[in-house]
């Protein structure tokens, strides 16, 4: 049987910490030659607790962030309060944590959950996302294959959708 306490010893001893602050300030064109302010704040922080556990998190607050990589759950704007009124520019806030195990020298299975979740008060037609996955990765010297479940829900107004779908990769790294 293989030592497993040899093979988790020094995978990860030389990682450090990590925290990553962000800002970003931009500008949507609108009718009429005026510009609203894209606007967000992030962090992001990767913790090694030992050289086999570390734990990966961000979170984000902002407005107008659809162009983003989708923040706000790919809105803008949420319903007007009348017919003839203006959109309200939608507020949104997120974030994602996850848990890695690396169990043993190119092995690494994991899982975390992270919601996107815009301001009520903007009034948004899709009100919240959450997603949950699990993975493992194992890379055998230049080669890595993964494999992935992630379950998706959105909540709309009137109702919600879930669905789950299977990832699988491979690969090679330099």
């Amino acid at each position: 049987m293989r030592d497993l306490s040899r093979g988790l010893q020094g995978i990860a001893d030389d990682r450090a910490a990590e925290v990553g602050v962000g800002v970003h300030r931009g500008w949507l064109a609108t009718p009429g030659d005026s510009n609203l302010t894209s606007e967000a704040v992030s962090v992001d922080v990767v913790l090694p607790l030992a050289g086999w556990l570390e734990i990966r998190g961000e979170a984000y607050r902002g407005r107008l962030l659809r162009g983003l990589g989708g923040g706000g759950i790919g809105q803008n704007f949420g319903a007007a309060a009348s017919a003839g009124a203006p959109a309200p520019v939608l507020r949104d806030r997120g974030g994602w944590a996850q848990l890695n195990l690396r169990p043993g020298a190119g092995v690494t299975i994991g899982g975390g959950c992270g919601v996107d979740d815009p301001e009520d008060a903007d009034r948004p037609l899709r009100l919240r996302n959450r997603a949950c996955e699990g993975h493992a990765i194992w890379r055998p010297g230049a080669l890595v294959f993964g494999v992935e479940y992630r379950r998706l829900t959105t909540d709309y107004v009137a109702d919600s959708f879930s669905d789950g779908d299977v990832n699988v990769g491979a690969g090679f790294e330099f």
